[in-house]
């Protein structure tokens, strides 16, 4: 059995250090436009039987992470180097149990970037997620909804977005008897589970059975 001295991976380092890219916030209009929870403690929602449901806060995460743009170099698991940077990342959940079943919603928006660009473009991404559960052995109900918050000034082709495949959009919705301007949402087998609007969040998702939870 031989021993190698911990001291050599150093020693036989050609990477150098990892190098950062600087710091950034997310911009200020997509927190107002996509983000509405920086407060909110709770959520109230009412479904088509007058049934209401109060989701409560359960995380809220408003802090700043350090981000890989990618690796410069990789001499082996013991030396490698990135360049990366800092940005805000914001994270919220909300959930609740209502008869038996287990419901939750989580919101995120931070900076992200283009892989397969050469500079480092960056742009505000928001996600929005809603889930109803029954049980561990029955497929819970939900949907998700990204968008590109902010293109921060630089013009990039829809095309990078491969997200924004599978989300659909309309000018006018109609929800419970209430119509909506400009609504993103999410099909699951055909049919809307989760309901975006801007400045509002999200305003309806679905649960079990044809069931839909409209905000308040």
């Amino acid at each position: 059995m031989f021993l190698v001295p911990s001291g050599i991976f150093y020693s036989c380092s050609t990477c150098g250090e990892s190098v950062s890219l600087g710091e950034f916030d997310l911009i200020d209009s997509s927190i107002t436009n996509w983000f509405p929870y920086i407060n909110e403690d709770q959520l109230v929602f009412v479904n088509q039987h007058d049934e209401e449901i109060t989701l409560v806060l359960k995380d809220r995460d408003l802090t700043k992470t350090q981000v890989s743009y990618r690796e410069t170099c990789n001499e082996g698991f013991f030396d490698s180097s990135h360049e990366f940077y800092h940005a805000d990342f914001f994270h919220t959940q909300y959930s609740a149990e209502y008869q038996g079943d287990q419901y939750k919603l989580d919101m995120y928006l931070y900076v992200n970037h283009i892989n397969d660009l050469s500079q480092l473009t960056l742009y505000d991404q928001v996600t929005y997620n809603s889930g109803v559960y029954r049980s561990k052995d029955e497929p819970g109900v939900g949907g998700t909804v990204s968008h590109v918050a902010s293109y921060r000034g630089v013009q990039i082709p829809n095309t990078y977005f491969e997200f924004l495949n599978w989300v659909e959009h309309s000018d006018s919705v109609e929800i419970r008897g209430k119509t909506y301007q400009d609504v993103f949402y999410f099909l699951r087998d055909g049919v809307p589970s989760l309901y975006v609007q801007k400045q509002k969040g999200v305003i309806a998702f679905a649960g079990f059975d044809g069931e839909l939870w409209t905000i308040q």
